[in-house]
């Protein structure tokens, strides 16, 4: 049995650390504090290796129990094989679109978002450890899209867990918003008069609040380091299948980027010997990080810019304090620099691509017209600055993978709007626009939130 306090474990295996002190737990204290009092984030104490060429089996279940073992060592392997079959029950695809460009197909889980995959594996892990202590939690998340459906539709229903998820009033989709206000049962959303940041700001307070404390607050947003690491698994899984046939290259991922939490799994699957050449983040107006990249200043935006890919719309995104971390540097939960990282050593495996809306909608047509493929406006943003790099000296024998990170059915009012093209919704998404919605809505301040929180659980 391991037994941890908030400054270690006494049973070696798999530790977290905070990225702001010497505080180490295990995997299930790291998933259930969220993050650590000091204000900092739970990181990997450390990095497993990994020969992509030889990972056993093709499916991606088996390669992600290969990849994630070693992070949730306190689970038996009967177990977490269980969990991971459970977890990734949905399909994921690679589409080759020309010669050296793919796409990371990623918007086949239940709710269409690249979101599924995290916090599918969340929902069970969680599950996992609230069935072996017998008791309850309140998961507590705050979403600039995608998030809070995959968030609410993954722990709808479980018995021990009550959801709570805010979301920007007017700065999601449609679709997206009914996937949160649909559900019902242990599902809650509230409303917000106000942006992401201001959403992100409240869930914040709520967990260092002692008044909250008999909730039981539990976060499922990508400062979880339990939503984030199931994410490394298919950035191995898209090199593995690609590079059994091209052993002689090297990889380009291009990742959509919103609060950084799918860049730092890329991030840390480069740690773990990813044959990768470099992990680019493709942000919209909202650059912060291309503009650290590119002045060596940090400098977040209040608030941030509202774009057609609306879940990126992230002004001071919470994963980059890791990033800092792993580079030697510190950031603040507000964005205040304490220590500068090794700005060079990050560009040594990463970089960054910026895209407005009107470029998006130009690459989304272009790709539609060339390829018959059509791209939702965050993996728009993806495709337009893969393009940008592609001709790249140093990256033209390079192969691109740029990661899908919802369905454009999402998105299919825009789309139409924008490019004329219209939009078969799937079933479930049919479904969904004929069910009634329940939420709460709230201006952006913590007396009201708190107010709310407290009536709804």
């Amino acid at each position: 049995m391991q037994k941890c306090t908030p400054r270690g474990c006494t049973k070696k295996g798999m530790l977290y650390k905070s990225t702001h002190s010497d505080i180490k737990v295990s995997a299930k204290q790291a998933v259930f504090q969220s993050q650590p009092e000091d204000g900092g984030l739970f990181v990997p104490e450390s990095f497993p290796k990994l020969d992509i060429l030889s990972l056993k089996g093709s499916k991606f279940p088996s390669i992600a129990f290969q990849v994630l073992s070693p992070f949730f060592e306190d689970i038996p392997k009967k177990d977490f094989e269980k969990i991971i079959e459970q977890a990734f029950s949905f399909p994921i695809n690679i589409k080759k679109l020309e010669e050296d460009f793919y796409v990371l197909r990623l918007d086949f889980g239940p709710t269409l978002a690249f979101k599924d995959f995290g916090v599918k594996f969340l929902a069970k892990i969680v599950e996992y450890y609230l069935e072996k202590d017998q008791r309850e939690v309140t998961v507590l998340t705050a979403t600039s899209g995608d998030t809070g459906a995959a968030v609410a539709k993954a722990f709808w229903g479980l018995e021990r867990v009550r959801v709570v998820v805010l979301f920007p009033e007017k700065g999601v989709s449609e679709i997206q918003r009914r996937q949160m206000t649909t559900l019902g049962k242990n599902v809650k959303a509230i409303a917000v008069k106000g942006s992401f940041d201001e959403c992100q700001s409240l869930v914040k307070q709520a967990f260092l609040d002692k008044d909250l404390r008999k909730l039981n607050l539990f976060s499922a947003n990508s400062i979880n380091i339990g939503r984030l690491l199931p994410q490394i698994a298919y950035y191995f899984y898209a090199a593995y299948r690609i590079l059994k046939v091209r052993p002689d290259k090297k990889l380009v991922f291009v990742v959509p980027s919103g609060n950084f939490g799918n860049f730092v799994a890329g991030v840390y699957a480069y740690f773990m010997d990813l044959p990768a050449f470099k992990i680019i983040a493709a942000v919209n107006r909202n650059d912060v990080f291309y503009k650290f990249l590119e002045t060596g200043r940090y400098q977040p935006l209040k608030p941030s810019y509202s774009t057609l890919s609306n879940a990126m719309d992230i002004g001071n995104p919470s994963n980059l304090i890791r990033l800092f971390y792993h580079f030697g540097g510190r950031l603040e939960r507000d964005g205040k620099v304490v220590k500068m990282p090794d700005i060079e050593g990050l560009k040594k495996i990463s970089a960054a691509g910026r895209a407005l809306d009107e470029e998006v909608l130009n690459v989304i047509r272009e790709f539609y017209e060339k390829y018959n493929y059509l791209a939702d406006p965050h993996t728009g943003v993806g495709l337009k600055v893969a393009l940008d790099f592609k001709n790249r000296p140093e990256y033209i024998d390079k192969i691109f993978v740029v990661l899908q990170t919802a369905h454009p059915a999402k998105f299919r009012k825009v789309i139409f709007e924008k490019l004329g093209v219209d939009i078969l919704l799937p079933k479930a998404l049919k479904k969904l626009m004929e069910k009634e919605e329940k939420f709460v809505s709230i201006k952006a301040s913590y007396k009201g939130f708190r107010k709310a929180i407290q009536a709804v659980v």
